[in-house]
């Protein structure tokens, strides 16, 4: 591992140390999906850390923003109670 990868892996550590959701894939799997940790392929809530075969991230937080259908106003407006906006949440 090379300095920038260490420095990532540091961060993802110390983000299951905290209790943050961890994801983890294969690197030589044709299934390039991302898994939670604890899942029955990995078999246990606790990582064993293979930054060899194996690729680690903090589950990414999914964005919200919302939509003005009449495309009326700047995307930094924020709505009124009143306005016909729409919230969309991203599904990660």
């Amino acid at each position: 591992m090379n300095k920038k990868e260490i420095a990532e892996a540091i961060l993802v550590m110390e983000a299951w140390r905290q209790d943050e959701s961890i994801q983890i894939r294969d690197k030589s799997s044709e299934c390039r999906k991302w898994r939670p940790i604890g899942t029955e392929y990995q078999g246990a809530a606790q990582p064993t850390w293979d930054w060899e075969h194996d690729e680690y991230r903090i589950k990414p937080k999914p964005r919200e923003f919302w939509i003005d259908p009449q495309n009326t106003l700047s995307a930094n407006h924020v709505p009124a109670p009143d306005e016909n906006w729409i919230l969309v949440r991203e599904v990660l």
